[in-house]
């Protein structure tokens, strides 16, 4: 076997490092800003959804994808300033996207819009619905979707408060509640449903836990049974098994970065990845991690994307909770999506870019390679 000198042996590593810092360099320059991608799923249509946060995307098969929104504007929208008459949705909508056609979801109509996925008659006015993750499953969608409420004794767009978790059953085609049920109770410090998967009946589910005074926050995940409309034989990891105590619950192994309160866990390449938005962090960096197992341990931290919004200070945003959207490819890069929103209440009733997704296309080895 030849020997290296020392100096061979370093040219050989600065050559490795060049090289792996060229490779990190083309990955960078093949990344995408995709603004037209926002403009077909969030057009300026005079009755349909023009600003929105949320960015979940349920693959319906066929080519077609579920976009399901958190709060929404209605109403057009000319260089870049929001028209009159516009309206906004507290709750949720959706987008239908198919190969050759958008379509704006919600209730009511554009004069008395509502929620395209409400809370019960009776809760209406005191709760609302923002949305979970959902998968198709038999010919039906099963949904989650995190219950608010307003803060008693407080004002203002952030007087919201966590309040559990029902799961649903819609009809696929028309989009008809068709079984609802508690899922999880406010109580819970974890929020499950923001990401799920399934095997077979099971379906594994993630949560996030947050301690924001100490700026902490986990990724958990628990697991259940699919039996006719209802979720049975619920159980937590607990860091090394499965527990039916669900205060014993601990957090999946591997992620350094601050877990933020919605997040994509997708199966790809036969395996399973978590895009991650660091939670306190402004404007914040875009990570993936990869596991083997549903439970984890993650590993292979990767920074796909560092958020760049020019407007950042002068018009007071924040970015969060970054999505992937894996059966959306454009060649071999992926479509993945942050949520922009400001601080300034005057600024979303006139400046349209500061409550609309981004989105990016993001090759695909820079997650595996």
């Amino acid at each position: 076997m030849k020997k290296l000198s020392k100096w061979n042996l370093l040219l050989v590593v600065i050559t490795a490092i060049n090289q792996a810092e060229a490779s990190q360099v083309a990955l960078r320059d093949t990344i995408q800003v995709d603004s037209a991608f926002t403009d077909l799923l969030l057009p300026e249509n005079p009755i349909g959804i023009s600003g929105a946060d949320g960015s979940i995307s349920i693959d319906l098969g066929q080519g077609k994808s579920l976009f399901l929104w958190g709060d929404s504007f209605l109403g057009p929208i000319k260089d870049n300033i929001r028209q009159q008459p516009s309206k906004f949705i507290l709750g949720n909508t959706a987008t239908l996207m198919s190969k050759d056609s958008i379509r704006s979801l919600y209730s009511g109509n554009f004069d008395q819009p509502s929620s395209f996925i409400d809370v019960k008659e009776e809760e209406k006015g005191k709760y609302w619905y923002w949305p979970g993750d959902a998968i198709i499953y038999k010919e039906k969608l099963l949904v989650f979707m995190a219950k608010y409420s307003k803060k008693a004794n407080e004002n203002g767009p952030f007087a919201f408060q966590y309040e559990g978790c029902d799961f649903l059953l819609l009809d696929p085609v028309n989009y008809n509640i068709l079984d609802r049920s508690p899922f999880i109770a406010g109580s819970n410090p974890i929020h499950y449903g923001h990401a799920i998967l399934r095997k077979d009946n099971v379906l594994y589910i993630y949560g996030s836990k947050a301690d924001n005074k100490n700026f902490r926050s986990e990724l958990h995940v628990m697991r259940a049974r699919i039996k006719g409309n209802r979720l049975e034989k619920l159980e937590y990891w607990n860091g090394s098994n499965w527990v039916k105590e669900a205060d014993k619950s601990q957090a999946v192994k591997g992620i350094n970065s601050m877990v933020s309160e919605q997040f994509s866990v997708r199966e790809l390449n036969g395996k399973i990845v978590l895009i991650n938005q660091d939670r306190y962090q402004i404007p914040g960096k875009i990570l993936s991690y990869i596991a083997d197992n549903f439970q984890g341990p993650f590993a292979q931290e990767k920074l796909l994307y560092q958020i760049n919004e020019p407007d950042l200070k002068s018009d007071s945003l924040f970015t969060y909770n970054a999505m992937f959207h894996p059966q959306i490819r454009r060649n071999n890069s992926l479509l993945v999506s942050y949520n922009v929103n400001t601080y300034s209440e005057r600024l979303w009733w006139k400046k349209a870019s500061v409550y609309r997704p981004r989105f990016i296309w993001i090759p695909i080895d820079s997650i595996f390679n």
